[in-house]
């Protein structure tokens, strides 16, 4: 991928159940093809979700608290990121 900028708002998807924004930095260089920014509290709102990948960005910060509330969370990776 080469997404750049901060994680949107995806609350609205609440029926979304897969999400892979993984491996946005383009090999060791800080190109600025990355995610940046912290996990947005409302995704803890997307409960239908499944899979969430978000590994090699660089993302910063704690995990959102709700993230706990997705009961149906089974992958959650989130390697190569400062978090």
């Amino acid at each position: 991928n080469r997404f750049r900028g901060t994680l949107p708002d995806l609350q609205s998807l609440s029926e979304l159940t897969h999400l892979n924004l993984s491996n946005n930095i383009n090999g060791m260089e800080d190109n600025g093809d990355a995610l940046t920014g912290s996990i947005p509290e409302s995704w803890g709102g997307m409960l239908e979700l499944r899979s969430l990948v978000l590994s090699f960005n660089t993302l910063t910060g704690s995990l959102p608290r709700r993230i706990g509330d997705l009961t149906n969370l089974r992958i959650l990776q989130l390697n190569g990121n400062a978090l």
